[in-house]
């Protein structure tokens, strides 16, 4: 085990102890446990907090030589981090939680499985108004899983849902998730038409980009093509984060969850999102469907409507484009390393190629 894997389970593992005793209260008292999986959890261990942590790792979609790699580092995680279980005696007078979890932004998630509910605290004022400021203008749109905000103590709680695993999704869930999105975007676009919205230039945006470690090389690679679409496109608030893990589908309804990253995007940022997370979090089939959908033309028309709402001319032509601006965003936002950015829009680029191969050969 690699001294900075070490150093860096020993860090989450204090991290975890210092919030389990600031918020004992909302806590089961028992023994709790780091969880080896890819979230800083930790749980009182027991048959339902295993059932629900399993049920995480469906998003996942792992070829068989990751998840062998996956089994492996989660033994050593196991090994490690059970010498760091806490012990929390004390009289529940707040919640019935059994699982924590630190999220990427830093709050902390609390859930009650028995009494179906999760408490989201924050550490800032700041970062608790903005995502109430986002879930005010976005409820009427998206179905959410929001009952009330507790602006004294710096909390929200939400439904804890049962909802379909996507491993055990077909092609129909995942045209009901995408109808959903478009549809609520439709409504909240329309809205937004009647009232003065900002506008952001492309090279306004690659200028930020540049200053991010994780984008300098995939900049240097797209910049050219990107400022060929000088374009000042319309800015909303929107989720931020729309993707397959953050969205629960019960009895046919679509919930939309973690409104973390809510904040100003380009317009058609979150419907871009669905598409172009899809490989990182699909366990359906291998297939990434939501992508050869959109280069395959098959979106073109709900697009070109949304687009429009808004005073915007969708261009076929620069579908590449578009998806290539959200693909970067994404990546600021969310840190993520260039590695995967890259693996993304070449993906792109393969089933692009594919498809005009195809294109040709039957024309």
């Amino acid at each position: 085990m690699k001294l900075n894997t070490i150093k860096g389970y020993f860090n989450a593992s204090k991290q975890s102890k210092k919030i389990l005793k600031e918020r004992k209260l909302y806590f089961r008292p028992g023994k709790y446990r780091f969880s080896a999986r890819h979230k800083k959890i930790y749980y009182l261990k027991n048959s339902n907090t295993e059932k629900f942590l399993s049920s995480l790792e469906k998003g996942y979609d792992f070829k068989k030589e990751e998840k062998v790699l996956f089994r492996l580092k989660e033994a050593m995680r196991i090994l490690f981090l059970g010498l760091f279980s806490v012990n929390l005696n004390h009289t529940l007078n707040e919640f019935n939680g059994q699982i924590g979890m630190i999220t990427i932004r830093g709050s902390t998630k609390i859930f009650d499985l028995e009494g179906k509910k999760v408490l989201t605290f924050f550490k800032e004022n700041h970062e608790y108004q903005r995502i109430k400021i986002a879930y005010f203008n976005l409820s009427k749109y998206y179905n959410t899983t929001f009952i009330e905000f507790d602006d004294e103590k710096l909390y929200y709680s939400e439904h804890l849902i049962d909802f379909k695993p996507l491993n055990v999704w077909g092609e129909k869930e995942k045209e009901i998730v995408f109808d959903s999105i478009y549809n609520a975007n439709k409504l909240y676009f329309n809205e937004c038409s009647k009232v003065h919205y900002e506008k952001m230039s492309v090279s306004k945006k690659i200028n930020e980009w540049q200053t991010k470690e994780n984008l300098k090389k995939t900049i240097e690679n797209y910049k050219l093509l990107l400022q060929e679409v000088n374009l000042e496109i319309p800015v909303l608030t929107l989720h931020g984060d729309i993707h397959l893990n953050n969205i629960l589908l019960s009895e046919n309804k679509v919930y939309f969850i973690d409104f973390e990253f809510s904040g100003e995007y380009f317009f058609f940022f979150d419907i871009f999102g669905l598409i172009c997370q899809e490989p990182f979090c699909n366990s359906l089939s291998g297939e990434r469907s939501y992508l050869i959908s959109y280069i395959h033309g098959e979106y073109d028309f709900k697009l070109q409507e949304l687009f429009k709402i808004l005073n915007f001319n969708y261009e076929p032509e620069l579908k590449k484009e578009y998806f290539i601006l959200c693909c970067l965003d994404w990546a600021a936002q969310n840190n993520r390393s260039e590695e995967k950015t890259i693996k993304i829009l070449n993906l792109y680029d393969e089933i692009e190629t594919n498809y005009k191969l195809l294109v040709s050969k039957n024309s």
